[in-house]
């Protein structure tokens, strides 16, 4: 490397696996570092905090605060931080709908619409980012309220449970990712089985255009 022409060694970078192996990795990491500075190899920067190890106090020249700046704790494994859900995603009321009779409801009937209940449908669905996984318990906030996903959720599509005595008109904006209660990051990505980064990045293209 040092006799290339042309190249500049700007540092080092390591990617932390977990707190438990973080001081072993982080020895042979500085040990590799000082070995290429010893053989005259400039590494002025040393690279391996992303936000995890930044919350837990890893020195280092250089950050990389990745899912932290959503607000979303790294995978789950810092609880009872002051972190805020800076993303949203919202979806459009298309319709409202109160039933007389028990209704199966989506794909394999699924859900059941029982008599009284209103069902309201939203505009956006898997296709979205919205996973699917969130038919079996997951949330959306609507008029302040939180309303149970029912049904199987459709590519384009997914539908909810209204409270009792909530109004709902088409054009009403439904919260389905947000910094609220049932909504937020960490929660819907433990609903959904999966970990933060995974959900953020799986939001399409024209939702966090227009939604984000």
């Amino acid at each position: 490397m040092r006799t290339l022409p042309g190249v500049r060694w700007e540092g080092a970078w390591t990617h932390i696996a977990s707190r438990e192996q973080m001081l072993a990795q982080l020895d042979q990491f500085y040990m590799a570092v000082d070995a290429m500075r010893q053989t005259g190899l400039p590494v002025p920067l040393d690279h391996v905090a992303a936000t995890a190890p930044t919350l837990w106090g890893v020195g280092g020249s250089a950050a990389r605060i990745g899912v932290g700046l959503y607000g979303a704790s790294p995978g789950g494994q810092i609880r009872g931080l002051p972190l805020r859900t800076a993303i949203s995603m919202r979806a459009t009321v298309l319709y409202a709908k109160q039933f007389e009779n028990a209704t199966t409801l989506g794909y394999g009937g699924a859900g059941i619409a029982k008599p009284g209940e209103c069902i309201v449908t939203l505009r956006l669905g898997y296709a979205d980012g919205v996973p699917r996984a969130l038919a079996g318990g997951g949330q959306i906030r609507l008029h302040g309220e939180r309303c149970a996903i029912v049904g199987a959720i459709g590519m384009n599509f997914t539908m909810i449970r209204v409270p009792y005595g909530v109004t709902v008109r088409p054009g009403d904006e439904a919260t389905v990712l947000g910094d609220e209660d049932g909504v937020r990051l960490d929660e819907v990505a433990q609903r959904s089985g999966t970990i933060p980064h995974q959900l953020i990045t799986s939001l399409s293209v024209l939702s966090a255009r227009q939604n984000v």
